[in-house]
């Protein structure tokens, strides 16, 4: 379980970083802040999303579209708050995770 939270939270920093990169953040404590936002949620997430899936029973493109959408608004928050060079920090939040949750999804494909 110890090397999933880890794979998860390398995938999504690493990514996220990218993207905030690409977007063009380029000041210190901002991208500090990505990951330090990432390492906030991501656990929380991957930890609710394992429990779930081998706890109960309930549907897991539901369970992970609620989850998605939490950690979108908790970082979206952190962004609005905290960030001033994301001109659109809720856009900003949607566009990084769907590109760290797809690199995820690929990868786990894979192995």
């Amino acid at each position: 379980m110890l090397r999933i939270f880890g794979l998860s939270l390398l995938i999504t920093v690493t990514t996220e970083l990218l993207f905030a990169f690409a977007a063009g953040l380029r000041d210190r404590d901002d991208l500090l802040l990505v990951c330090i936002v990432n390492c906030l949620t991501n656990p929380i997430a991957v930890f609710i999303h394992h429990h779930i899936l081998f706890r109960t029973n309930w549907n897991l493109t539901i369970t992970v579209a609620l989850l998605e959408t939490a950690v979108i608004a908790a970082e979206a928050i952190f962004f609005v708050r905290s960030v001033k060079t994301i001109k659109k920090p809720v856009l900003f939040s949607l566009t990084a995770n769907l590109l760290s949750f797809s690199a995820g999804e690929m990868i786990s494909a894979f192995f």
